[in-house]
Parts: C-alpha cells; sequence; structure tokens
C-alpha cells in the first residue's frame, strides 16, 4: 500500500510541477489541452512509424507465403514432379 501511495504522489507533483511550467510559458502548449506540445508532435511521429512497421510486416507476411509456395516448388521438383507457372 506504501509504494502505491508513493507512485500517485510522484504522479501528482509531477502533474502540478507539468501545470506550473506550462503557466509560466517554459513548457508550450499552444491548444490548452494540458498536454505540451512537444508531446503531441512525439506522439504523432510514433503513430506515423508504427504504421510503417505495420505495412512492412505485411510485405513479410506475403513474402514468406510467396516463400513457402517456392519451398513446394523444391519439394515437388526433387520428387520429379511438374514444374508449375
Amino acid at each position: 500500500m506504501e509504494i502505491v501511495t508513493l507512485v500517485l504522489a510522484v504522479i501528482g507533483l509531477f502533474a502540478i510541477v507539468l501545470a506550473v511550467l506550462m503557466k509560466m510559458g517554459i513548457i508550450k502548449d499552444k491548444n490548452s489541452n494540458m498536454i505540451p506540445d512537444e508531446l503531441e508532435q512525439l506522439i504523432s511521429e510514433i503513430k506515423t512509424r508504427t504504421q510503417a512497421v505495420k505495412l512492412e510486416l505485411e510485405d513479410v507476411k506475403n513474402s514468406l507465403s510467396d516463400l513457402k509456395k517456392q519451398l513446394g516448388d523444391i519439394d515437388n521438383a526433387v520428387k520429379g514432379g511438374r514444374r508449375r507457372k
């Protein structure tokens, strides 16, 4: 229980310091949503990179399915089967 209290106290202190720094203008928040602009930009960049990684993983998945088909062709060739086109 002491750990939970300590964690909540640290989070609360962080929120208070953040609010004070925003009020003083040290940390910028143009749209006044209590989220620093730098953090919003970072989140946007993370979303963009995550989407790019997702697309690359789909490409890898497609390539692996093609590889699976090719390996099946090798197996058929070793057994003396005809070549598929």
